[in-house]
């Protein structure tokens, strides 16, 4: 019963960060801002496959270096919201994530086990990018603070729902198939960045 529980509140409040969610209104009436932000990572693109890719990554190498990796995102996440505050322009983080993205599903599928400092490394860029981009339109300030709110939870909601799921389907089937399996959903991932990041090329 407490597993049931468990999985339909993880899937009910997962479904709150998805790309159809930011179609909808605001569920409760007074925090369109927060809510605005908090399925903002799942609705772009670049963000989404990076954010993804580190999932993929965290839920694949589960449990080497998974909390310090996820610190780090939330602590690169905030640095990046700050640089972002200051000017830094949102629109030069897409080639950068598209890149991103890449690097951290192509780690999942070819090498999951690999190095700590990298797995770090990787997490702090993304973390930090997504920040970045995360940059509201200027208007008051409270809207402000409830727009980059949501959009720092929905980043570290994403990235913790997508490796928890993954490490939770390889801890109970112990199948070697479904790691395989992950591993080539993680080169699909890298496979459709690279060709979001061509299809950019090619429109500018």
């Amino acid at each position: 019963m407490h597993e049931r529980l468990r999985a339909t509140a993880i899937v009910a409040s997962a479904a709150l960060v998805t790309p159809t969610a930011t179609r909808a209104h605001a569920p409760i009436e007074g925090i369109e801002g927060f809510y605005a932000g908090l399925v903002h990572p799942a609705g772009s693109y670049p963000q989404l496959l990076a954010l993804l890719g580190l999932g993929f990554l965290l839920g694949l190498s589960w449990p080497r270096a998974y909390v310090p990796a996820f610190v780090t995102c939330a602590v690169f996440g905030l640095a990046g919201i700050a640089t972002g505050q200051l000017g830094a322009e949102p629109e030069m983080t897409t080639p950068a994530l598209l890149v991103l993205a890449v690097v951290s599903a192509g780690m999942a599928a070819l090498y999951p086990s690999g190095h700590s400092v990298a797995l770090l490394v990787v997490t702090a860029a993304v973390g930090g990018l997504v920040g970045i981009a995360s940059t509201p339109d200027s208007g008051p300030l409270r809207a402000t603070v409830m727009t980059l709110s949501g959009s720092f939870i929905g980043m570290l909601a994403l990235v913790f729902y997508t490796s928890a799921a993954i490490s939770a389907l390889r801890r109970r089937t112990e199948r070697a198939y479904v790691e395989i399996g992950l591993r080539i959903l993680s080169a699909w991932i890298a496979a459709i960045a690279v060709m979001m990041a061509a299809l950019a090329i090619t429109a500018s």
